[in-house]
């Protein structure tokens, strides 16, 4: 059984086959379940986690290590798409084959708007969350940056303050905690809720704006009126985490805009 260990070891050491070898074996297809790659979303329910360290500030470590697992995920689905044909330059009476398309979650989060269009065409839910945690197509779309295939969700009934069950993720916070500023923007301006945290810990979109370091995700969100002063149930701000960081400019944003630091407990703001 793969403990959580190799796997991160194969992430950082190994090369993309082996990677892949490793994903597998965790009961995930590759091609399919990039939804579950998302940091602590990662479904590692087949897998031994007895040899992992969890001690420690575990998000920065994994920031790393979930950018790679994205991108080799979506390099796999890339090649899926190439290996179907393009059906959208085809007549779109011809029947396909269920197995041979790319699920609306997967879709969303490559940008296929022709198969998103294909899949809400024929009876497709554009809310249907995916297990086991409830990603939707428009939370793929926004943590991957594909702007088109997001507006085409809002456009088509997409609930843009839908949030997982696990963590009560958002698409905001999805764009705001990869700096993705045109998705950001485009959210705000469609009445995603700037203030809506995590249901686990209270994170706010701005919090991950300030973590990533995003000074321009950080000043848009304001504009929006993001609340400066939120705290995390560790009683953490946004400032508080900017400071983290020693990132001086972000801080400086935030004290303009009001933002004091919080009554800390002793646990950091990842937790």
């Amino acid at each position: 059984m793969t403990s959580l260990g190799q796997m991160v070891k194969s992430v950082v050491d190994s090369d993309t086959d082996d990677f892949l070898e490793l994903v597998r074996l965790s009961g995930l297809d590759p091609a399919n379940d990039f939804r579950h790659m998302d940091l602590r979303g990662f479904n590692f329910e087949n897998c031994d986690l007895s040899g992992f360290d969890f001690t420690g500030s575990i998000i920065d470590d994994f920031n790393f290590v979930g950018a790679k697992i994205e991108n080799t995920i979506l390099d796999e689905m890339q090649k899926s798409i190439v290996r179907q044909q393009d059906f959208a330059a085809h007549d779109q009476t011809e029947a396909i084959e269920a197995e041979n398309v790319l699920d609306l979650v997967s879709a969303g989060g490559v940008g296929s708007t022709a198969t998103i269009a294909y899949h809400l065409d024929n009876g497709g839910d554009v809310n249907q969350g995916a297990p086991p945690n409830g990603w939707t197509a428009l939370m793929a779309a926004c943590l991957n940056g594909k702007e088109a295939a997001a507006a085409m969700l809002l456009d088509r009934g997409a609930d843009i303050n839908q949030c997982t069950i696990d963590y009560g993720r958002t698409a905001l916070i999805s764009a705001c905690r990869n700096g993705r500023k045109n998705i950001v923007a485009l959210l705000l301006e469609r009445g995603a809720n700037v203030n809506q945290g995590l249901t686990d810990g209270g994170w706010t979109p701005l919090m991950f704006a300030c973590e990533i370091g995003s000074a321009q995700v950080v000043a848009l969100l304001l504009e929006w009126g993001a609340d400066v002063n939120k705290c995390t149930k560790y009683g953490w701000t946004a400032l508080d985490q900017a400071e983290r960081n020693e990132n001086v400019t972000i801080s400086e944003m935030l004290r303009q805009a009001g933002g004091r630091n919080g009554k800390r407990k002793e646990r950091s703001p990842t937790e």
